[in-house]
């Protein structure tokens, strides 16, 4: 038996009803009965009555745009904050806090995707000046590596007793000096309020030079 023709104004219903942004009107009114609990992406599916991948559309989209946070496979944390802004007066259209004079609910879609680029934009920044301070990191350990190797600055390489107790931050401290071989194994320990360090060597020993003036040995 053929099947009867599906009208081109039908098709245009269901096309509206599925619309990203009518399915994002739905998916607050839902996020409003279920809040502060998660979202339960099965749930909010039926809710929807769509499939789990038109879901995915909004959630995503969300996601990126900072507002839920994925707490497993199938559960979404809201955490946009007050999410009655993105909820519509009687006769307006809102998202995102924006009230959308213009009917074509697939305008959401260039909102969205501007916010998503300005966020994404933001980040690419951030990625360039981290690459930036990482490179002049490496440059300056390669510059104290050089200078390492310069017999003048071996010759120099030591402080002296009087250069230790003039630290401003070392003031009325008990000060240590430790001098120990190429990798010693040191660990900080804190025990009820007592500080104790352990120093451990495979080979030579260490030495430790007690340098605190002996007025601050008295305190």
């Amino acid at each position: 038996m053929p099947m009867a023709p599906v009208s081109s104004e039908r098709l245009s219903s269901s096309r509206l009803e599925n619309s990203l942004f009518v399915l994002t009107k739905k998916f607050f009114i839902y996020l409003k009965q279920v809040y502060p609990r998660a979202i339960d992406t099965n749930d909010l599916s039926h809710y929807l009555c769509v499939s789990k991948r038109r879901v995915y559309d909004i959630t995503n989209i969300l996601e990126g745009l900072g507002l839920l946070r994925k707490r497993s496979v199938n559960s979404l944390e809201w955490i946009g904050g007050d999410f009655n802004n993105f909820i519509a007066a009687e006769g307006e259209e809102r998202v995102g806090g924006e009230v959308i004079d213009d009917l074509e609910k697939e305008n959401v879609n260039n909102l969205f995707k501007n916010r998503y680029d300005s966020g994404s934009s933001a980040i690419d920044q951030l990625n360039k000046e981290e690459k930036e301070l990482d490179q002049k990191i490496f440059i300056m350990n390669n510059k104290i590596q050089n200078m390492l190797q310069l017999d003048s600055s071996i010759k120099n390489a030591y402080v002296t007793h009087k250069d230790l107790l003039g630290l401003p931050s070392l003031q009325n401290k008990l000060i240590f000096a430790v001098k120990a071989p190429q990798e010693t194994f040191l660990e900080n320990k804190d025990t009820k309020n007592e500080y104790m360090m352990e120093f451990n060597a495979n080979s030579d020993q260490i030495d430790v030079f007690y340098v605190s003036s002996e007025n601050d040995k008295k305190k």
